[in-house]
């Protein structure tokens, strides 16, 4: 079998062993200490996700393509910074459709709403884990507490809605919601500050 990494041979411990686990342990080992993070399998040219590298029996050739955690942190929260706007003006028309008892617009754009919360909580907390920032370290050091605070504003509206007060819905979304989302923005241009001047 011949093992490349972005395009260059290496020989490598585990080149011999049948479990492709092991070899995209030593891999990702190997990118881990150069700053950079397996993005891409090819296999005798053909790309395949890791699970389906695991299963392979036998392979010719395969090249481990990276990137490094600068870029994939920057791409990240670029896209968070972009998405952000948009999701706070998003969950203001919620709280607008619940105001004006459209409440089938409500729940759709409130379903986007909440799944792109969970996403952008979750590229901040990447980006952190990649990066090794400390949530004490980041702006004020309450990232924690403000992560909290959105949690239970969004599980006090999941209350109102099941309890259909529709009134206390909106103004939760309007008053705690949002101003909580736009709080998000200092902590986005920290980890996106520390990103920029990552050393690989």
């Amino acid at each position: 079998m011949i093992i490349s990494i972005d395009g260059k041979k290496v020989e490598l411990n585990s080149a011999e062993t049948e479990d492709k686990k092991i070899l995209l342990q030593e891999v990702k080992q190997i990118l881990s200490q150069k700053g950079r993070v397996l993005r891409a399998v090819e296999v005798d040219g053909a790309a395949l996700d890791e699970e389906a590298f695991e299963k392979l029996q036998s392979v010719g050739a395969v090249d481990f393509q990276s990137t490094s955690i600068r870029e994939l942190v920057m791409e990240s929260l670029e896209s968070s910074e972009t998405y952000l706007p948009t999701l706070i003006n998003g969950m203001k028309r919620v709280a607008t459709f619940l105001e004006n008892h459209q409440m089938d617009e409500a729940m759709a754009t409130l379903k986007d709403g909440v799944e792109g919360i969970s996403w952008l909580l979750q590229v901040m907390l990447h980006s952190q884990f990649l990066l090794s920032v400390q949530d004490g370290d980041m702006g004020d050091g309450k990232i924690e507490s403000h992560r909290n605070a959105l949690t239970k504003a969004l599980e006090k509206t999941s209350e109102y809605m099941e309890n259909n007060q529709t009134e206390e819905m909106a103004a939760s979304i309007r008053d705690d919601i949002v101003p909580l989302l736009e709080g998000l923005y200092p902590y986005i241009e920290e980890l996106s500050s520390v990103a920029s001047g990552y050393i690989q």
